[in-house]
């Protein structure tokens, strides 16, 4: 029997983006026989990034209730519009000015050219959006807590790992921080 688990912290709460999720995966049965089978296919990297944008979206709202966070952000890489690009997470400033870029990274397992196109990705999301730093933030085990100062950009890339075998309100706690350094100007960013 399916139940809705409701996890708070402050004013926070998640209920909804997991429970869509589940509840949207469509289930198999196996009529030959006497046994019965039903199951899920969950996209786990779509998961987190939803949790991470609810969780991040209260934190960094809370730092600031006068900006904006917005979860796959349609923007483009060049000027003349032709290559689209969807940042998971861009914090605005209340002039629509992009304050952040974050984008979530679940990896079950190292794989070829990692993380350098992880890497390649957020310099590139940074540049178009005129940002000095990028942040990418990884299951915890995936990738160690890195800063990467990209040549001739002055960009700066950090590598965040969330622990999620955390108790809830311990991992929401971490995310506060992860909205902290986030922060433009904050000194750890450079």
């Amino acid at each position: 029997m399916w139940v809705p688990i409701e996890v708070s912290h402050d004013d926070f709460t998640i209920d909804t983006a997991e429970n869509q999720i589940l509840l949207a995966a469509s289930s198999f049965e196996h009529r030959g026989g006497d046994v019965r089978i039903d199951g899920f296919v969950l996209d786990i990297p779509l998961i987190f990034e939803g949790f991470l944008t609810h969780a991040l979206r209260a934190a960094l709202l809370s730092l600031d209730p006068t900006t904006t966070v917005c979860g796959q952000f349609p923007g483009f890489l060049d000027e003349d519009d032709q290559v689209p690009m969807r940042p998971d997470i861009v914090w605005l400033s209340s002039a629509n000015r992009p304050l952040a870029v974050i984008d979530a990274k679940y990896k079950a397992e190292r794989i070829s050219g990692y993380p350098n196109a992880d890497v390649y990705q957020a310099l590139a999301y940074a540049t178009a959006l005129g940002l000095p730093d990028a942040h990418l933030v990884y299951a915890r085990g995936n990738e160690p807590v890195s800063s990467y100062l990209i040549r001739g950009s002055g960009v700066r890339v950090h590598a965040h790992a969330l622990d999620l075998s955390l108790p809830p309100a311990d991992l929401l706690h971490q995310i506060s921080g992860l909205a902290r350094l986030v922060l433009p100007g904050n000194a750890l960013n450079r």
